[in-house]
């Protein structure tokens, strides 16, 4: 995990030490912020976990948190998605899930049993997708994560680029 002391900012990608390994998952956390993206794999036990790390130490200030999300497919299992209910203990976490799989909406329903601030949208609708997490302040920083995960992690048909 690499942290950057002049901004709260954190990004990982835990795989892909001495061999290249393509990561399945990314994220960043701007300001309060978390900007996850996915391949069309699940995120492997590392990437997994270093998520749940950096999730755990920001759950004091669990209503400020907010979620963007940018998947080709891949997402938690119903074992990590469960994790992810089990850490936020009922608290609401405005999320915005920006996908073209039809398995996406079903895992972002799934969620929405436990957390009903979490919302689907088109790849084409980030500005949607800002709006919904109420994003007010740092938009280009969160922008200009999303596009840089998605460059890390090679991502396809899901983009943060405007349209």
């Amino acid at each position: 995990m690499k942290h950057r002391a002049d901004t709260d900012r954190v990004s990982c990608t835990a795989e892909a030490r001495s061999v290249h390994v393509q990561p399945a998952f990314v994220f960043e956390v701007v300001g309060s912020v978390f900007v996850l993206a996915h391949t069309k794999d699940p995120p492997s036990e590392g990437e997994w976990s270093a998520f749940m790390t950096a999730m755990k130490a920001r759950m004091a200030d669990a209503e400020h948190i907010r979620t963007l999300v940018f998947t080709d497919g891949g997402g938690p299992n119903a074992a990590r998605r469960d994790d992810i209910n089990q850490e936020l203990r009922g608290r609401k976490v405005r999320t915005a899930v920006h996908s073209n799989a039809a398995i996406v909406r079903f895992m972002v329903s799934s969620l929405a049993l436990f957390n009903p601030s979490i919302r689907s949208f088109e790849p084409k609708d980030v500005e949607a997708g800002l709006a919904h997490v109420d994003l007010s302040r740092d938009r280009k920083l969160v922008r200009d994560a999303a596009l840089r995960l998605q460059g890390r992690i090679g991502a396809g048909r899901c983009s943060a680029r405007r349209r």
